[in-house]
């Protein structure tokens, strides 16, 4: 059995793009909600040997986020087993405050470190992502018991927590935190 984990492509709003953008954290509030549902920008490279893993899977699954359903849809058509909340990004936290102004990596570096440490203020904590990613899991455990291969086109924070998840289940795989688009963790149980 195989469980393929790969991270969407690059969306339309490029955070990467904007690392040094100075910002408050008052304006991640707008940021996480436009980003949220954004679709992919145009074009796409798609490296062949994610076409490959894909075309060696028998079902797909994706978040419900359109950059996740659009990724899937580069790769698979139409063919989507299942979109599902279970699998979206975790939230980033942050506060209201219009003071001080940092580069945008700055202040989603030190949020997601506190957000690490219990965190959550207008974002979820990380025992929900946690327990998102257990039940995500398993989920795709059993889609692959049925299936045999699962695809899933997901998100890089949540890729590492359901990576972590699907090890501790007995699967194996690398320990590739999927931070480019288009990454993937390739898991099989045997």
């Amino acid at each position: 059995m195989k469980i393929v984990l790969l991270r969407h492509g690059r969306p339309e709003m490029d955070l990467n793009e904007r690392q040094n953008e100075k910002i408050s954290a008052f304006d991640i509030k707008r940021i996480v909600e436009d980003y949220r549902w954004v679709g992919l920008a145009e074009p796409q490279t798609i490296p062949p040997e994610v076409k490959l893993l894909a075309s060696q899977c028998n079902i797909c699954v994706t978040s419900d986020f359109a950059r996740s359903i659009e990724s899937a849809q580069l790769i698979v058509g139409d063919n989507i087993y299942k979109s599902d909340s279970i699998y979206r990004e975790a939230e980033m936290p942050h506060p209201l405050w219009h003071w001080p102004k940092f580069s945008m990596k700055y202040w989603f570096y030190l949020l997601r470190c506190f957000w690490y440490f219990g965190y959550q203020q207008n974002g979820e904590s990380v025992t929900e992502v946690k327990q998102n990613a257990r039940i995500g899991a398993q989920q795709l455990v059993e889609f692959a018991e049925k299936h045999h291969s699962v695809l899933l086109v997901g998100h890089g924070i949540n890729i590492h927590f359901l990576s972590k998840e699907l090890r501790a289940l007995g699967w194996f795989g690398a320990n590739n935190c999927a931070t480019n688009y288009w990454d993937y963790n390739q898991f099989v149980l045997e």
